[in-house]
């Protein structure tokens, strides 16, 4: 029986990103915008995220002349990088205005994802194991080398990550 492929993306901490154990070329040819579409569209993956936003998070207010155009052509690149990285199909869909990272051949792990799912459960239930999981997962500021763009952050995983520094701190571990 063969072994999923699988796609890991590190935000928290150093930027970083894998296909079945082979580095992709995050810094150079996955850099910029690119990076930061790359990294917006695998951090809300199913769920996806509209048009508007994607504008707003990449490109701010009068920023740019054409925004939308900008983002077209970041996508076309995004698209054109995957093809080179990853197994043949579709990776970026667009549809009624909402984008969103679509693989039926490869899973995708996202360390922040998995960090802010686990410390939100903790958090709930008051859990201390899946809180000092979370911490295990924190492993650096959530996108610390995309510090000077427009942060797409949720304010529940900052919470998390406030909190979870200050499990660490106080922990007799």
């Amino acid at each position: 029986m063969s072994e999923e492929a699988q796609l890991k993306i590190h935000m928290m901490g150093k930027i970083s990103a894998e296909y079945n154990g082979k580095s992709l070329p995050v810094g150079t040819a996955l850099s910029g915008r690119v990076l930061q579409l790359f990294l917006i569209l695998l951090y809300y993956h199913d769920s996806g995220i509209s048009r508007e936003e994607l504008l707003d998070m990449m490109y701010g207010s009068g920023e740019y002349a054409n925004p939308a155009g900008s983002l077209r052509a970041v996508v076309f690149r995004l698209r054109r990088i995957m093809e080179e990285c990853l197994p043949a199909g579709e990776h970026i869909q667009t549809e009624g205005g909402v984008y969103r990272w679509v693989s039926k051949s490869v899973s995708v792990y996202v360390d922040a994802r998995d960090f802010q799912a686990t410390a939100e459960k903790g958090l709930e239930k008051e859990n201390e194991e899946e809180l000092l999981r979370a911490c295990g997962l924190y492993q650096g500021e959530f996108l610390a080398q995309l510090a000077g763009e427009k942060c797409f952050i949720s304010a529940a995983c900052a919470a998390s990550a406030v909190r979870c520094r200050k499990t660490e701190s106080t922990s007799p571990f």
